[in-house]
């Protein structure tokens, strides 16, 4: 079943509601038997509009919770940094009892072998590049 906009909606049953109660005496005897009488239809009509104002009223209710939430994470962030920031000072970075609040202990990665070669050989090619030498290099230069 297709999807109507809510004032599509709103229009047709508004619409059915007042010919409904315009052509009430015409429609009395054509009706068939389970649908029982014309104010049973105009009944289910507005009961369908209630619907929709309600529906309204509580999507508007959300989206203000939605917004009072997001204006609550925004300080709640800033807030978990600070905390998180004091928590780590009074019981230090890497500290199992930081997992109790939540917050992952500081631990520090050992480089990978090959990491640290790639390391040692962008150090030296830079040295190279540069031409800058240790004090013990200096000292072979001047002849001390």
């Amino acid at each position: 079943m297709p999807r109507h906009a809510k004032s599509t909606k709103y229009n047709r049953d508004t619409e059915m509601i007042e010919g409904l109660r315009k052509h009430r005496k015409r429609l009395r005897g054509s009706l068939p038997p389970e649908w029982l009488s014309v104010d049973d239809l105009i009944e289910r009509f507005q009961e369908h509009l209630d619907a929709m104002a309600e529906a309204s009223d509580k999507e508007i209710e959300w989206r203000v919770a939605l917004e009072r939430e997001a204006k609550l994470e925004a300080g709640i962030k800033e807030l978990m940094v600070r905390v998180t920031l004091l928590v780590q000072s009074s019981f230090g970075a890497g500290a199992a009892t930081l997992r109790e609040f939540g917050v992952k202990p500081f631990v520090r990665r050992k480089p990978s072998m090959a990491t640290l070669k790639l390391a040692i050989e962008k150090r030296l090619a830079t040295r190279a590049l540069r031409r800058t030498m240790g004090r013990r290099q200096k000292r072979k230069l001047k002849g001390r």
